[in-house]
């Protein structure tokens, strides 16, 4: 581990590197969830858009 009274830092930058790596599929999978939520939200309010029009053309003709 110690050579010439330092110490090598291989290993931790190896470990920071992983980490990193980590971090940032971390993030995507959020974005994915965020987006994925964005869609199933507009999915929802246009169903409920055309259930109030369907119901309201229904009603008035």
């Amino acid at each position: 581990v110690m050579e010439s009274g330092k110490r090598k830092n291989g290993r931790r930058e190896e470990v920071k590197e992983r980490y990193e790596e980590f971090l940032m599929r971390k993030i995507d999978r959020k974005e994915k969830k965020e987006w994925a939520e964005r869609v199933l939200n507009n999915v929802c309010l246009a169903a409920g858009l055309v259930v109030l029009v369907a119901f309201w053309a229904f009603k008035v003709f």
